[in-house]
């Protein structure tokens, strides 16, 4: 939204992208150029804006630990500790 590549985030096509398997995540892009402290209040607009389930969001969270730049390692400890709080 930063960009200004999508003016409403409901018409935003990664609701359908997910709905079809695809991974989708919200990760905060360039922090230190927008200035970005996280992605909590990020994830509050898409569950609202797209109508999303919890199950659809604890997807979105597994997507980004799938997804991140790290080893596997450290991927199955980020995982393990998801789950356990889950």
């Amino acid at each position: 939204m930063a960009l200004g590549y999508t003016l409403d985030l409901r018409t935003h096509p990664a609701r359908y992208l997910l709905s079809q398997g695809v991974d989708v995540t919200i990760s905060p892009d360039d922090p230190g150029f927008f200035d970005a402290t996280g992605v909590t209040l990020d994830y509050v607009y898409v569950f609202l804006a797209w109508g999303l389930t919890l199950r659809d969001m604890k997807q979105m969270l597994l997507n980004s630990i799938k997804h991140a730049s790290t080893d596997e390692e450290h991927k199955k400890e980020l995982t393990t500790f998801f789950d356990d709080r889950w």
